[in-house]
């Protein structure tokens, strides 16, 4: 309820800016994922389309699954949703990248939550459109298991997307959840 609230409050300060100055603040908007853990519980709050990725080893397969726990706000996703185009083609489709969801967008945000239990050795993964739109999520899970640290993964991960030569911001965060110690 709180991270709801701290994005519809965000959401109504930018809103607030377009009302005292529609010249210079139309169009101003922002998607925002954001992301609280307390021992092995991680709850998010999404809004947009960042998305919001969950790494995790299984340990049937010996394979890394990647699955993304947000939604899309966009044109393309509504589409995906009623059934006019699969997701697979979605990647490629020009209403992915029109925004119908985000803070300062509308007077009420549509708000996104969750809350999951973390295991051992899993990661978190947190991208920008400049990120996900630009190399495939089954990538990441290559990336990471190539990489040595969080850092080297992220960097990795900005690497591959310039080399697509995608033109947006290239942001991404991974956190991992390590083996708790008893």
């Amino acid at each position: 309820i709180i991270l709801r609230e701290c994005l519809s409050s965000a959401s109504a300060i930018l809103n607030t800016f377009h009302a005292a100055d529609e010249e210079h603040y139309a169009g101003f908007a922002a998607s925002l994922t954001c992301v609280v853990i307390i021992n092995t519980r991680l709850t998010f709050a999404h809004s947009g389309n960042t998305r919001l990725h969950l790494i995790r080893k299984n340990k049937k397969t010996e394979t890394i699954d990647v699955k993304q726990l947000t939604e899309d706000q966009t044109e393309g996703m509504k589409l995906v949703k009623s059934g006019e185009l699969t997701f697979e083609a979605y990647h490629l489709h020009p209403g992915r990248l029109v925004i119908t969801g985000g803070l300062g967008m509308t007077e009420v945000p549509r708000v996104q939550t969750f809350t999951l239990t973390l295991r051992d050795n899993d990661f978190i993964l947190i991208t920008s459109d400049g990120i996900h739109d630009a190399i495939r999520p089954d990538i990441f899970g290559e990336l990471l298991i190539r990489s040595e640290t969080c850092d080297e993964t992220v960097n990795s991960l900005i690497t591959a997307a310039k080399g697509e030569k995608y033109e947006d911001n290239m942001t991404a965060l991974l956190i991992w959840n390590a083996v708790q110690e008893e």
